[in-house]
């Protein structure tokens, strides 16, 4: 996945938004990306993290939050909740993370990833929820595609599909007013 981040107003960019942490699933192009199953085996489940999610175990951890396999019994899906990981946020903090999942909710392209909801957790961190993308993320298909040696010509043509891609679901997001702020590989 390409990270493509939750999104704000710009302090320096003021008719634009800016976003932090959405992930751009670049799904089959590379044969390493696919949604994962609606059926996951809810079996052994943590307690509810939310009124409304069941927690299912933790898929990843990065500097400043944690993404959590979760299960929404409503809707009865899969999903992944990504999660602040300090204490609780104050009340600007927390209408600042509100504005960038409404802003980034308003995102539909097939490239990047839908918000399903957002919130606060019991203990106060705010959390936002979508679809789960499983698979190998950018940095670790090229350094897989150069392991020994140049690539082949037809991986390296997929490597760029995939480049172009993204940078379609970033041209659309910036005709949304919207701008990245931390995408890498």
């Amino acid at each position: 996945t390409v990270k493509y981040t939750p999104c704000s107003a710009a302090a320096d960019a003021p008719k634009s938004r800016v976003c932090s942490d959405i992930k751009i699933p670049v799904r089959s192009y590379l044969g390493v990306h696919s949604w994962d199953s609606e059926t996951d085996s809810r079996q052994n489940a943590s307690p509810m993290v939310h009124d409304r999610y069941v927690d299912l175990g933790l898929l990843g951890r990065g500097g400043r939050g944690e993404v959590r396999r979760a299960f929404d019994p409503i809707l009865e899906r899969t999903v992944a909740m990504k999660i602040q990981l300090n204490g609780p946020t104050p009340a600007e903090d927390f209408a600042r993370f509100q504005t960038e999942a409404r802003i980034c909710a308003r995102l539909t392209h097939p490239a990047i990833l839908a918000i399903h909801d957002w919130g606060r957790l019991r203990d106060g961190r705010p959390f936002i929820v979508m679809p789960i993308v499983s698979g190998q993320d950018f940095a670790a298909v090229i350094q897989d595609a150069y392991a020994s040696g140049m690539p082949d010509i037809s991986v390296l043509k997929r490597l760029v599909t995939v480049v172009r891609i993204t940078c379609d679901a970033i041209a659309y997001a910036h005709t949304r007013r919207v701008l990245h702020r931390d995408l890498k590989p």
